[in-house]
């Protein structure tokens, strides 16, 4: 009998181990809940009115100051089915401004300001200043990578002027101006117009020793948002932009997946537009008097989308031809200027250097060994670019 009762006091005292799950759990209501935030340079005069985690602090010369910029979501503000018509982006967010010398000091002058706690579990996108990238991200990053709740599928973005205004814009698709960038951003992913590059892709990238972080760049015209290149970033700072025909060329070189951008392609009789189906990229790497050299291969099968006038015959092989030559020509020529242009900057954003450092390891191991020496030596890196374009798919009219 005793054995008996004190087998079931065993069991009935295990089954509470099954019952802690909610212990810890925390209302929605009772969230402060970050959608989007961005990040600017604040002025002096910002950093005095909102002193909360020192008294009469003296700023350092050296210190960094934050401007934040946070989008609150509004419990049941938010409908579940499409807009109304009587709603508006300032009925779904709450605007909070946080200001200081890191992002931590910046982030509780936000906490001082709202009754919740604050929670970036759901953050969708992170918008820096175009200034604040010059300076460096790896602050930011820090304090990033340091939160548990933050998703590595986040998008960070770098904005040409002030990123809190860019933030705000708030066009009538979406409800919430944050999640409107985050659907634009995965858009242009979805149709093969700019690469996938979440923070924590950035994050990998700036631990790389063979290649260089990129992350999207913005501009705000009238009340729509233009990603207008991409930036590039040599050791978490930001050193120049690709413009936007270029950042397809980049997709090229790395074999991005899905293919579908387009290109204007110049002609005798005027210019035609051709859009990528599928696409391939191989490299080839190997040894020329102790130097690696690089050779991309890129297959792309087209099909031709609009013509500029109707003197262009797209019934004739010599015009099918010649959209050919001068295609592959064009990208050559273009993806040519693109390896230069990173390789004045030193900043391998093709990630060339992992390659070589894992199809020639003892190269990489007696001549480069650090990701300042692959800089260097990416500078004088050899490297070729061919191209072999299809054009198929002549006058079909339905996509």
């Amino acid at each position: 009998m005793t054995l008996r009762f004190l087998a079931c006091c065993i069991l009935v005292s295990s089954l509470a181990f099954f019952l802690t799950g909610c212990w810890d759990q925390v209302e929605v209501e009772k969230r402060a809940t970050i959608v989007g935030l961005s990040i600017d340079k604040a002025t002096e005069e910002e950093m005095k009115l909102d002193d909360v985690t020192h008294p009469d602090f003296q700023f350092n010369e050296n210190d960094q100051r934050f401007k934040l910029t946070a989008q609150l979501s509004v419990p049941g503000q938010v409908a579940l089915g499409p807009a109304q018509g009587n709603t508006s982006a300032e009925d779904n967010v709450w605007i909070v401004e946080g200001y200081g010398i890191t992002i931590g000091d910046a982030v509780q002058s936000m906490q001082q300001k709202i009754a919740h706690d604050i929670f970036f579990g759901h953050l969708q996108v992170i918008i820096v200043s175009k200034e604040i990238a010059q300076e460096g991200l790896k602050p930011i990053n820090d304090f990033f990578h340091r939160r548990s709740e933050i998703r590595r599928t986040v998008w960070l973005a770098v904005a040409e002027g002030d990123a809190a205004n860019t933030m705000s814009v708030a066009p009538k698709l979406e409800q919430i101006p944050a999640i409107y960038l985050s659907s634009t951003l995965d858009s242009a992913v979805e149709m093969g117009k700019f690469p996938e590059t979440h923070i924590g892709d950035f994050w990998v990238a700036c631990a790389s020793l063979g290649q260089s972080a990129i992350l999207p760049y913005l501009e705000v015209h009238g009340d729509n948002i233009r990603i207008s290149g991409m930036a590039f970033f040599d050791q978490e700072v930001m050193v120049d932009i690709v413009p936007p025909y270029q950042v397809v060329l980049y997709n090229a070189i790395k074999g991005s997946y899905p293919p579908g951008a387009s290109l204007m392609i110049p002609i005798e009789n005027g210019a035609v537009i051709i859009k990528s189906r599928t696409r391939e990229a191989k490299k080839d790497i190997v040894l020329v008097d102790g130097k690696p050299k690089i050779t991309i291969k890129i297959s792309v099968d087209t099909e031709v989308r609009e013509k500029s006038n109707e003197k262009i015959d797209l019934g004739s092989a010599a015009t099918i031809q010649e959209i050919k030559e001068n295609a592959i020509k064009n990208a050559t020529l273009h993806a040519e200027e693109l390896i230069r242009l990173t390789q004045k900057n030193g900043t391998d954003i093709f990630s060339f250097g992992e390659h070589i450092r894992a199809r020639l390891p003892r190269y990489w191991d007696e001549h480069v060994k650090t990701e300042d020496r692959w800089h260097e030596i990416y500078k004088d890196l050899e490297t070729e670019v061919v191209y072999d374009i299809t054009v198929d798919r002549i006058g079909i009219k339905a996509n």
